[in-house]
């Protein structure tokens, strides 16, 4: 059975409907008065064979504190968006789009770059600051990586993308051979040639493990070690444990008692002592850490969000924010879990486990990945005040200026009505299985009930919220938590959040290198309008950033 839609990572979206980065220039060669663009393009020499930067502006600039000169042929300017969930919305899968910078080369100035430079995935910087301050001054606007370059007469188009399609590609890459020669063997017959080997993160139930040794009844659950594998089922009914085997030779060589099975654990497989009689099922979890309190702290979704991205060859442990892992880790340290045996992507897989507790994640402006829980802004206070028509503005003590705001509609589901009722799925049973699937002594009829559906729910509702909006709604959520009492807690938070009307408020603001060092997408800000009771400010939460070069200035959704 699949975990998971290998297809929830939706690319190539319209520019305006995309979440995490959109580029798609204006053709404005200036942000605004006394800002300029500088861009550092990483580029593999086909001569020399190392990495060489170049660099372009929309000025000149060549201060004695920067790296080098940036040649003014930037002609269009940088128009790009962040989100944190796909526009005006609370929730759901992270998405990718594509856009693109131009560079002057009418005068056939960049023409030798055409055959000189290999330029696809390799680093690209933007920064914006005062040309007439010094280099470290410049705040970095984005960090992402060229797609494609195309030359022309006029031109040099450079097509960027967001690292998040580093995430895109399919979490397993390694394959069965479907070699086994009988009775040994590991990889499977030819049925199972050049299918993905299952991957385990965090605690699963009731998986289907992947039959790679018909003759010696072998099974894998994870393409890699195991830590606890505790029980293995025959139609439901669960069989006894042996010991681990030390060694891939000692599984092989040594055939369990009848009606027992044995693992060998640093491999991911276990092995069968007779024949089953039906379906044959497992529980099992990749690593695991227990605090005195009997919480597994090595599979909450920030750990385990955590593992599926160090599996990527392309993003380092380093680029992931720390802080928010361990802050993730004390808001929900529910255990969760995801097993894959099929093509799902790596963003599937972090959209499946971080959604079960309502956490985003994507990419900073300094390439770092970011994970945090969706929340409802609280207090009276942010990292900055937008004001409109009220005291004069002071960017030192970050108070800026809002040219422009609007209230949007959401595109939720629910359309903005509040929630009465919160139904959320939790225990994924990976296998089902019918009753003539099931043993008939040995399983209880909670077990029974527990293997014929896929789900357990969990449900949270305020049915007075119906007295003032006959129209309320009921929002369901799917989630990988296994614990009832995770679950409820979880139900009754989303509920608190969504039975309350919020606002999407969207503002324009003068894009400056003040602006940028201190906003950022998921940040808390102070939103000070002169009406519609936000005359003494109200806390808002960043959820998108629009830069414009265009209209010399950035557009912020705010939701709260």
């Amino acid at each position: 059975m699949s975990a998971i839609s290998p297809g929830a990572l939706v690319l190539d979206q319209w520019p305006m409907d995309s979440p995490l980065w959109v580029l798609d220039g204006v053709g404005d060669p200036m942000i605004t008065s006394g800002y300029s663009i500088l861009v550092e393009l990483q580029a593999y020499n086909l001569s020399t064979l190392v990495v060489d930067t170049l660099r372009f502006g929309t000025d000149g600039y060549n201060d004695p504190t920067g790296p080098g000169y940036f040649t003014p042929r930037m002609v269009q300017s940088l128009n790009f968006r962040r989100d944190i969930f796909s526009g005006n919305t609370t929730g759901g899968p992270s998405r990718v789009s594509f856009g693109e910078m131009r560079l002057a080369n009418d005068d056939g100035g960049l023409d030798t770059l055409r055959t000189a430079y290999a330029f696809a995935g390799w680093p690209a910087t933007l920064r914006i600051g005062d040309p007439s301050l010094t280099y470290d001054t410049f705040e970095i606007l984005l960090s992402g990586k060229p797609q494609q370059v195309f030359f022309s007469f006029l031109d040099l188009n450079v097509t960027l993308r967001d690292r998040l399609q580093d995430l895109a590609k399919p979490i397993q890459e390694n394959k069965y051979l479907g070699n086994n020669v009988a009775p040994n063997g590991l990889e499977g017959g030819e049925v199972l040639k050049d299918k993905p080997k299952p991957v385990l993160f965090g605690r699963v139930q009731n998986i289907s493990p992947v039959l790679v040794n018909f003759s010696k009844l072998i099974y894998q659950v994870n393409d890699g070690a195991v830590q606890d594998l505790p029980r293995v089922y025959d139609r439901g009914t669960q069989l006894t444990r042996g010991t681990n085997y030390i060694s891939e030779a000692d599984m092989l060589a040594v055939q369990p008692a009848a009606g027992t099975f044995r693992c060998w654990m640093t491999g991911g497989y276990f092995r069968l002592g007779a024949l089953p009689s039906g379906s044959v099922t497992c529980d099992c979890c990749d690593v695991l850490t227990l605090s005195g309190t009997e919480i597994e702290i090595s599979n909450t979704a920030a750990q385990v969000a955590y593992r599926i991205i160090d599996r990527s060859q392309d993003i380092s442990m380093g680029d992931i924010d720390a802080g928010d892992v361990a802050a993730l880790d004390l808001k929900n340290n529910a255990t969760v879990g995801v097993w894959i045996n099929d093509e799902t992507t790596f963003a599937a897989a972090l959209d499946a486990i971080l959604g079960s507790v309502g956490a985003w994640y994507g990419f900073d402006r300094f390439d770092k990945v970011r994970m945090q829980r969706h929340e409802v802004p609280t207090g009276t206070t942010g990292v900055c005040q937008f004001k409109m028509f009220g005291p004069e503005v002071d960017a030192s003590i970050n108070d800026f200026d809002i040219l422009d705001c609007r209230f949007l509609p959401t595109n939720d589901p629910d359309r903005g009505i509040p929630t009465y009722e919160i139904n959320l799925d939790y225990s994924k049973n990976y296998t089902l299985q019918g009753k003539d699937d099931l043993a008939i002594a040995g399983i209880t009829l909670d077990r029974v009930q527990f293997l014929i559906e896929e789900y357990r729910s969990a449900k949270s509702t305020n049915a007075t919220l119906r007295d003032k909006w006959p129209l309320a709604t009921t929002k369901k959520v799917t989630t990988l938590l296994l614990s009832q009492t995770a679950a409820q807690l979880e139900a009754d938070r989303l509920l608190s959040m969504y039975q309350a009307q919020h606002d999407f408020v969207e503002i324009d603001t003068p894009l400056t290198s003040e602006l940028v060092a201190t906003v950022d997408i998921g940040v808390q800000v102070v939103l000070q309008i002169p009406r519609f009771n936000y005359q003494n400010g109200k806390a808002m939460k960043v959820t998108g950033m629009q830069y414009s070069p265009g209209t010399r200035g950035v557009t912020l959704m705010l939701w709260g």
